[in-house]
């Protein structure tokens, strides 16, 4: 486990599979040293894009409840996260609420007494519909959706319709929706529109956590009130902060935070002779599309970064794909691509390893935290990365980045001990000293006002001098962009001569991605982006 915080006592995070071993569920437990085990917590997170936003504030609340005491389960549902499975399935939602059942059951097992479920949005609308039938003592309905109808109407505000002519590139013919890479199938909209909550009469107490500035709980908070044990509303002006942003600009939720903790309270002394940290299954075994394959949570190098490897059962072709967070975005990458390219990879037997930089997802803080696009330490623990895989025996090391990742993955590459690097959408022309650039707002506008200026002597001679380190390189990297893409657009118009160059007397190749947006998020697109890795290492293979 990975020491994430330091309080009275030190707080240890790690990864757990439990439940349906045919499409088992994910989830991060924390626990102090000297926790009891006597209050367990689930924390039932959202849904679609706010799972991204709000990750680093269930995180943070995670990580405190656990320094208070309790201990501590954040799950992922089955198509999200790093959980088996994808959102394809029609018994998705039902899926989901077993998932939670064996997430409670999984705390009782350890020895929680008492038991809290934690809801944040979506996740608030699925504790409240379960928690009596799972016997918990109390529920914390954090910006809770009241009407799974409603929902629905808002996710397809928000989500774009699946064309007929991008039939060929889905799993499935099914009709579907889909937003910032998350499939909705119209049988998944069925399914939710089925959650609407009705006051009755309930054995716990409940936390209700709505926001200030457009409050939308108040009413069902008043009908619940006469019906359970001890009923608190209250209203918090964090809310925008997590739920209007991106994930580049989300903070972390404080208020809620500090409401939901003290809601909690700190947990009695420990029962004489039990040991706070859980045993853990990190490594485990499934059928994906038909192939077993393995996953396991451990951390890599000195500093513990947080990793998931993805191995093919047989077959291995010696190759290890290394995946770089893009922007903000935890290891399961934009529109969780990631989880799905690495375990597609591990099909065609290529093993693969999605990592946390110091500050992003689930790696230690270090005073990083949270982690922005661009930050230079990301290049520092990149060369940890390497470094510590090539020590357990990886020989052959591809690493694979967006927008970001893809840029720090080549800003030290010429010293890099890897085999080869896909690019997609780098955006070369960045300096971490341009002000402002975390604020990806700002960064868009500066990008407009000063990227396409006819003369910008400064940065294209430093874009220079970083495309001759690249060409000079003696292992294969491929660029991938998308058509009209910011990063070649500047290329071409900067250093044209150096694009025509290329082929004769680099190891580098620039290449257009057909109809791949530059975040990935057209789902039915991605097989592009798959065969763009694939390409890569058959240059490998074939020496360049």
């Amino acid at each position: 486990m990975n020491a994430c915080k330091q309080g009275k006592s030190a707080v240890k995070t790690a990864g757990h599979w439990f439940g349906d071993t045919n499409c088992p569920a994910f989830g991060w437990v924390s626990a102090a040293a000297d926790c009891s085990c006597r209050s367990g917590v689930l924390i039932l997170p959202p849904f679609a894009y706010e799972y991204w936003t709000t990750h680093h504030s269930l995180q943070t609340l995670q990580e405190r409840l656990a320094d208070d005491g309790h201990l501590v389960l954040r799950m992922d549902y089955a198509g999200t996260g790093d959980a088996a499975g994808d959102l394809w399935d029609a018994d998705c939602l039902a899926r989901w609420q077993q998932q939670v059942k064996d997430a409670v059951a999984q705390l009782r097992n350890w020895g929680a007494q008492q038991i809290t479920l934690i809801g944040l949005r979506f996740g608030a609308l699925m504790a409240l519909q379960m928690a009596q039938s799972l016997g918990v003592q109390r529920v914390v309905a954090w910006f809770p959706i009241i009407s799974g109808r409603r929902y629905v109407r808002e996710l397809r505000l928000i989500a774009s319709q699946q064309s007929n002519d991008d039939q060929d590139g889905l799993k499935s013919n099914t009709e579907c929706c889909y937003f910032a890479g998350i499939v909705l199938t119209e049988s998944l909209f069925a399914n939710i529109a089925t959650l609407n909550l009705e006051p009755a009469p309930l054995d716990y107490s409940v936390l209700v956590i709505d926001r200030h500035d457009m409050p939308t709980a108040a009413n069902y908070a008043d009908k619940l009130r006469v019906h359970v044990q001890s009923l608190e509303y209250i209203t918090v002006d964090d809310a925008a902060s997590v739920l209007d942003v991106g994930t580049e600009e989300a903070g972390i939720a404080q208020c809620s935070i500090d409401a939901i903790g003290q809601q909690l309270g700190k947990v009695a002394a420990a029962d004489s002779g039990r040991c706070g940290i859980p045993d853990l299954v990190p490594a485990v075994t499934w059928l994906a599309n038909g192939q077993p394959l393995t996953e396991r949570h451990f951390q890599l190098s000195d500093i513990g970064l947080s990793s998931i490897e993805t191995i093919p059962a047989d077959n291995h072709s010696g190759i290890t794909v290394v995946f770089l967070n893009s922007g903000s975005e935890k290891h399961v990458g934009p529109g969780r691509a990631w989880v799905e390219f690495a375990r597609a990879l591990a099909v065609r037997g290529h093993r693969s390893v999605r990592v946390d930089f110091q500050g992003w997802g689930e790696s230690p803080d270090n005073g990083h935290r949270p982690g922005r696009p661009y930050d230079i330490h990301g290049v520092a623990d990149t060369r940890k990365i390497v470094d510590a895989l090539r020590e357990h025996g990886h020989a052959h090391i591809v690493l694979v980045g967006v927008c970001a990742g893809a840029w720090i993955a080549l800003r030290d590459c010429q010293s890099l001990p890897v085999q080869g690097i896909v690019a997609f959408n780098p955006q070369l022309y960045y300096e971490t000293t341009d002000p402002d650039l975390p604020n990806m707002k700002v960064t868009r506008a500066w990008y407009k006002e000063e990227c396409v200026k006819e003369s910008w002597p400064e940065r294209r001679s430093v874009v220079r001098e970083w495309m001759q380190r690249i060409n000079a390189l003696t292992y294969p990297v491929d660029f991938w962009f998308e058509q009209g893409d910011p990063g070649i657009y500047y290329l071409e118009q900067e250093l044209p001569d150096m694009l025509t160059a290329l082929g004769r007397h680099s190891m580098l190749s620039v290449n257009m991605l057909p109809g791949l947006d530059h975040s990935m998020h057209r789902h039915w697109l991605r097989h592009e982006a798959l065969e763009a890795i694939e390409h890569l290492i058959a240059r490998m293979k074939a020496g360049g």
